[in-house]
Parts: structure tokens; C-alpha cells; sequence
């Protein structure tokens, strides 16, 4: 070998030395799968997901945030992390001005526990101990990405979500076309081979592309979120449907048109009652040749002041069974308008068992196993 080649081969190991001396002393602890690698720094606590096949890093935590009330602490540094298997858990110190312990006795350290679920999946769980955050909070370097999801209505109106910075709440009548609650689901996936998955029914806010940082954050004690690798979208959407549920094939009559009326109440013409009036839209479909896959009743149609939440017919619809017969021999079904909110009956059962939220229109926490139980029970009546 001559000098000149032996020169070059040194500068060139040196280089490689060099980089992997600064990628150790970047990571205080790493963790691999056969397609990412986690690598997690003690202090400041950061971690980043790299992408093995290209050593590229996907996502890089930047700020992680607990609240407790109009309390907020940010994590300081990470500590006593402890590697088994595909897991790795440790502590995160809350930076409290050098204190032990906060007010009522409360622990400086939060939990945090890292485990590759799938070689392409990678859960990410952070606990108190007790039980006290209001909020936690999760804020990431953005890497100029496209976001997709999380809402229906995309804000700023735009499919791509870069520069939303809105609240996940399921009511926001100030987005246009939006009434009330639209589809929502805390997920969103990237141009950059990655999506993330929230696991959580809770309240929330999502900060996009802003002052190159992505946020979120939601209101609970406990915060458990999925990134998940592609590299395309399809295989990050079909890792996500099979942790979250994948969409299902409707019955063959819901590709029928469904027929409607905003009250059957009104304008009953030759009809004797809301019922009729039902059987005599079903009959003129049929004689003007319309095909139809059902017939939906919107409110009211229940007894109460609301006119439904009761899972009742008010009188208007004397022997609901039977117009529910003469649809279906007609080829159509029934379809109602319904929602968790209680009146007469469920309202005074539900109150008794403490089920509902307080509201106006008190409504069933369905978001609890055993009221979703009840609800699903009631829905046969």
C-alpha cells in the first residue's frame, strides 16, 4: 500500500472513529428493533427514532411537559434507565428548582418505559406515581414533514395539517361546515416514513409545524402514544387499523339511497299521524320507481321535551314494530337519529348510577366500560 493510500485509509477510519464517538456520546442508553433504533439522552431528556436501513432520524423528542392544574413542570433529565428485551424504562426528573419532593408530598420523578412492540412500532408510555397530572405534553423538532389526520376538517384548509394549531375536542362550531362534532382520531401520519398514534379518549391540543416544533398534548394522568414506521403510507395506516380497528364493510342496503325528513311531525297532509306519514313516503318511492335502502327519522320522534334520548316512540308513532315490518316488506330499513344524551327514563337510571356528565343535555360517559355496557344494552329497546 503507498503512503498516499495509507494516509486515506487512516483519515478515513479516523472519520468513521469520530462519528461513532459522537453518536455514543449523543445517546446515554439506545434500544433496537430490526428496523429502527431509539437512542435517548439523559440530560438534557431527548430522545430521537432513526431509521436503520438509512441511519435518517424520523423523530426527535425535544420537550416533554407535566401540568397539575395551573402547575407546570418540564422534565429536566432522564435517570435509571434499565434495558430488558425489547424495553427500556427509567425516571424523569421534573425540574422543580432542586426540590425532592413538590407540594402535598408529591414525587419530582416521572415514570417512562419505551418497548418495541412490533419491530416497527414503538410505544412510548409516561406515568406518575401518584396519579396527578392534569396535562402532559409532548413537543418534537419538525422536520418539514406533511401531517395527515387527526381531523376531519383539516384547519387552515388545507389537507396537509403543517401550521394548525388547534384543540382536540370534538366540539369547535367555529370551523366552517363544521356542526357540533366532526370524525377525529388522535393519529397522524408523515411524508417521513412514520405516523403517530395516541392511545387516549381524553381532551387534547395539537400544535403543527409551529416555530419548527410539532406538539400534543392532552389531559390525563397517564400518556401512551405509538410511533409507527412505514416506510410507505400504506404500511403505516395498516399498522395503525390493526391497533386501532380497521374500518368494516357496511350491510349491502346501506349503498341504497336513505330517505329523509328533518320532522314527520310536520306537514302531515293525508296522513293521520307521523307513523302513515312514514308508510307514505316508503309507498311513493316505490310508485315513482326511486329506489331506497331506508328511511331515516330524525328527531323528534321520542317522548320528552328533547323528543328522544328516552330509546322510546312517542305517540305520534303508535305500534313502532309494525311500521318497522311494513318498511321491510317494502325493502327498506329503519334508521334513527341518536346520540348519548339522556331524557325521561335513561336520564332518571342514568342519573342514579351516576353516568351522565353534568351538561345541559346531560349525556351518558360512554367512555367508561361500564356505562358503554348500559348504553349498548339500552340501544335494543
Amino acid at each position: 500500500m503507498t503512503k498516499i493510500a495509507l494516509r486515506e485509509s487512516l483519515r478515513v477510519l479516523t472519520w468513521i472513529t469520530l462519528l461513532c464517538a459522537c453518536t455514543s456520546c449523543w445517546a446515554d442508553e439506545t434500544l433496537e428493533s430490526s428496523s429502527l433504533r431509539l437512542e435517548i439522552s439523559a440530560t438534557p431528556y431527548s430522545y430521537r427514532v432513526i431509521e436503520r436501513s438509512s441511519g435518517e432520524t424520523l423523530v426527535a423528542l425535544d420537550f416533554t411537559g407535566l401540568s397539575h392544574g395551573a402547575e407546570f413542570y418540564p422534565i429536566a433529565e432522564g435517570a435509571k434507565f434499565l434495558k430488558s428485551g425489547d424495553k427500556i424504562e427509567g425516571d424523569l426528573r421534573l425540574e422543580t428548582s432542586g426540590r425532592d419532593h413538590l407540594p402535598n408530598g408529591r414525587k419530582n420523578r416521572a415514570h417512562i418505559v419505551f418497548t418495541f412492540v412490533k419491530p416497527e412500532v414503538l410505544e412510548v408510555h409516561i406515568t406518575y406515581d401518584p396519579s396527578l397530572p392534569t396535562e402532559i405534553s409532548e413537543t418534537f423538532n419538525d422536520e418539514g414533514e406533511h401531517y395527515y389526520g387527526i381531523w376531519e376538517y383539516p384547519y387552515g384548509g388545507h389537507i396537509d395539517n403543517r401550521g394548525a394549531d388547534a384543540n382536540f375536542l370534538g366540539l369547535d362550531n367555529a370551523t366552517p361546515y363544521v356542526h357540533h362534532s366532526s370524525a377525529r382520531a388522535p393519529f397522524y401520519v408523515t411524508s417521513h416514513r412514520y405516523g403517530i398514534y395516541v392511545q387516549t379518549l381524553a381532551q387534547g391540543h395539537f400544535s403543527i409545524a409551529q416555530a419548527g416544533k410539532t406538539s400534543f398534548s392532552f389531559e390525563d394522568s397517564e400518556l401512551k402514544y405509538d410511533i409507527i414506521y412505514g416506510p410507505t403510507y400504506a404500511d403505516v395506516l395498516r399498522r395503525y387499523n390493526e391497533m386501532a380497528g380497521p374500518a368494516f364493510m357496511p350491510p349491502p342496503w346501506a349503498f341504497g339511497t336513505i330517505w329523509w325528513r328533518d320532522d314527520e311531525h310536520d306537514d302531515l297532509r293525508d296522513a293521520q299521524n307521523a307513523q302513515e306519514k312514514v308508510i307514505d313516503d316508503a309507498d311513493r318511492l316505490r310508485k315513482l320507481k326511486i329506489p331506497a335502502g331506508a328511511i331515516w327519522l330524525d328527531r323528534p320522534f321520542g317522548s320528552g321535551e328533547l323528543g328522544w334520548g328516552g330509546m322510546d316512540f312517542d305517540s305520534s308513532f303508535p305500534d313502532p314494530p309494525k311500521m318497522i315490518r311494513e318498511l321491510n316488506d317494502r325493502g327498506m330499513k329503519l334508521l334513527l337519529w341518536s346520540a348519548n344524551r339522556c331524557s325521561g327514563k335513561m336520564f332518571q337510571e342514568g342519573s342514579d348510577k351516576h353516568y351522565l356528565f353534568p351538561a345541559k343535555w346531560p349525556a351518558a360517559d360512554i367512555s367508561r366500560p361500564e356505562v358503554y355496557d348500559w348504553w349498548k344494552e339500552k340501544l335494543n329497546e
